[in-house]
C-alpha cells in the first residue's frame, strides 16, 4: 500500500507538478478540491481516479467545467491536478490514517503536506495568481488555509453536512466564480484606468471570503 509521503514515485509526481506550474501560466480560475475515496474506480481504470469518484461526481458543476483549473489536495501526493491524474501513482491514504500513526509520524506527515502545499502556492503567487477557490469540506480547506500564509486570496464554499451537500455548494461556487471573473474582465475592458479590481489586494494583504452551505 502506497501511504508514504516519501516514496520516490510520490516525490517525483510532486516535482513534476511543481515544474509544470513553474514553467506555464494558467489563465483559468484555479479551484482546489478535496481528496475522495475512489477505490471503486480501480476496477475500470486500473488505479484510483479521484475525478471519477462519487464525491467528485457530486461536484460536477465544478469538476466537469473545462474552463476551470482543478487541483486536488491529497495525502500523500499533496497536489493532483486533474490534467495529470493519468500519471499519478496509485495510493491509499485515508485522512483517518494520519491520526492512527505514532505521534511523531503524524507531526512529520502533517508538516510535510503543509510545507509542500505552501511551496506550490508560492509558485502560483510568483506566477501572478492572486486568487484561488476551494469547494468541499473543512479538512482540506484548513490545510490550504494553513499553507497559504496570506499569499493568495482564498474564496471558499464549505459544506457543514459532508458530501451530501457537495452538489449544491459546487453550483454555488461556480456561480460565484462566474460573477467574480466576468466582473473583472468587464472592469478591465470598460474602465481600465478609473476602476480598480473588485477584489484587488496588495501583496501584503489577505482576503478570505467563506460561504458555508446552509448559512452565511
Amino acid at each position: 500500500m502506497n501511504d508514504d509521503f516519501y516514496t520516490s514515485a510520490n516525490q517525483r509526481f510532486y516535482a513534476k507538478c511543481l515544474r509544470y506550474y513553474e514553467r506555464n501560466t494558467i489563465n483559468k480560475p484555479i479551484v482546489f478540491l478535496p481528496c475522495a475515496n475512489a477505490s471503486k474506480t480501480r476496477g475500470k481504470y486500473g488505479k484510483k481516479r479521484i475525478s471519477q469518484s462519487f464525491t467528485h461526481q457530486l461536484m460536477s458543476a465544478i469538476t466537469r467545467d473545462g474552463s476551470l483549473e482543478k487541483i486536488i489536495i491529497s495525502e500523500p501526493l499533496t497536489i493532483i491536478p486533474y490534467r495529470f491524474e493519468d500519471e499519478m501513482p496509485d495510493y491509499d491514504y485515508p485522512p483517518k490514517l494520519l491520526h492512527k500513526k505514532p505521534d511523531d509520524l503524524v507531526l512529520k506527515d502533517d508538516w510535510q503536506l503543509k510545507r509542500r502545499l505552501s511551496i506550490f502556492l508560492r509558485v502560483l503567487y510568483e506566477k501572478g495568481v492572486g486568487r484561488v477557490y476551494y469547494c468541499g469540506g473543512y479538512h482540506h480547506y484548513n490545510l490550504l488555509k494553513a499553507a497559504n500564509m496570506g499569499m493568495l486570496e482564498i474564496i471558499a464554499v464549505l459544506s457543514r453536512e459532508g458530501t451530501r451537500d457537495y452538489a449544491r455548494i459546487a453550483k454555488e461556487l461556480r456561480k460565484k466564480i462566474l460573477e467574480i471573473e466576468q466582473g473583472e474582465i468587464l472592469e478591465r475592458t470598460v474602465l481600465p484606468k478609473t476602476h480598480s479590481s473588485l477584489f484587488g489586494k496588495s501583496p501584503t494583504t489577505f482576503r478570505s471570503e467563506i460561504k458555508w452551505a446552509g448559512g452565511t
